[in-house]
């Protein structure tokens, strides 16, 4: 990662963000940020 990511604001929205896919994964639903490679 680079600088821009060494933000609280920064850091704390990307956990929100992991745990909002955990959940959409766990609901059977498609995460919201894949790997394009991962995309169908």
């Amino acid at each position: 990662p680079h600088i821009g990511s060494a933000s609280f604001e920064t850091r704390d929205r990307m956990a929100l963000l992991v745990v909002d896919n955990i959940s959409d994964a766990l609901a059977g639903k498609t995460p919201r940020s894949l790997v394009p490679t991962y995309c169908k």
